[in-house]
């Protein structure tokens, strides 16, 4: 009699340990938030590949915080203001996004392209630059060689670069998709981890605006060696790598060249 009594408290103990288990499971489902952010541009392009690394790196903290992100590959505009996604990353001409900008004004547009064309023909609250406008990487190549130095080009990464854990990255980058971080990969990469870093500091539910809080108070950690923010303009202000013969030779910040640049950001 006594051994039954017992068998039958151990069985009770494990069916609430069982059900306890359970209830975790089940309200974590419950809970979970699913975050879509949309991606404007090309499946096979470097920008794609930089955002799927940031995207592993965003749901693998978000994982702890029950925040599931999703990117979503999408070709019409007019998806954004019929589904609302929580951001917008694009790689496409900025001048493109015009009507879904505008229609818009709460969504913000992170535009990782390489951009032709002036910055005065779009300026609207909700697009940020991920990348530096033409004239800044122009600006940082001329600074470099005014003083009698080698030929060089100005990028924004480098799969060489090993100072502030940037190695660490680009060995991840390297093991995921068999390629090299390069300035396009570290743009799409980092659009999602700022957005990311962003709700996971606010929460999806919070009331602040995403739009005005990445605009005054963002602080990026982009293995860069220094915090990462968006400037007046709505550019994110960061160091530039100068490469000369594939090696990095100098770091250069877009900050220095914004007072002798700032024609091409003006809005008018």
């Amino acid at each position: 009699m006594k051994n039954e009594k017992s068998i039958l408290r151990h069985y009770f103990t494990i069916l609430k340990t069982s059900s306890f288990v359970i209830l975790c499971l089940l309200s974590t489902l419950a809970y979970s938030k699913d975050l879509p952010l949309y991606f404007y541009g090309d499946m096979s392009s470097n920008e794609w590949y930089g955002a799927i690394q940031g995207l592993q790196e965003a749901n693998a903290q978000g994982k702890f915080l029950q925040l599931n992100y999703k990117l979503i590959h999408k070709t019409k505009l007019d998806d954004v203001k019929a589904d609302k996604p929580y951001a917008v990353i694009s790689s496409l001409s900025p001048a493109k996004l015009r009507q879904a900008l505008l229609a818009n004004p709460q969504i913000p547009f992170l535009n990782i392209s390489s951009i032709a064309e002036p910055f005065s023909r779009l300026c609207t609250p909700n697009l940020f630059y991920i990348r530096p406008h033409p004239s800044s990487l122009v600006a940082a190549e001329a600074a470099w060689k005014a003083e009698g130095r080698i030929e060089a080009k100005a990028v924004l990464w480098h799969h060489s670069f090993k100072k502030y854990a940037a190695a660490q990255l680009n060995k991840r980058y390297k093991k995921n998709t068999d390629r090299r971080m390069n300035s396009e990969s570290w743009s799409g990469w980092a659009s999602v981890k700022l957005f990311s870093d962003t709700l996971a500091r606010n929460g999806p539910e919070s009331e602040i605006s995403i739009v005005n809080f990445l605009k005054k108070s963002l602080a990026f950690d982009g293995q860069k060696g220094r915090d990462l923010f968006f400037n007046s303009y709505n550019y994110l202000e960061q160091p530039l790598l100068v490469i000369h013969d594939d090696k990095i030779v100098a770091e250069i910040s877009t900050s220095q060249l914004l007072s002798a640049e700032s024609g091409a950001f003006s809005c008018k």
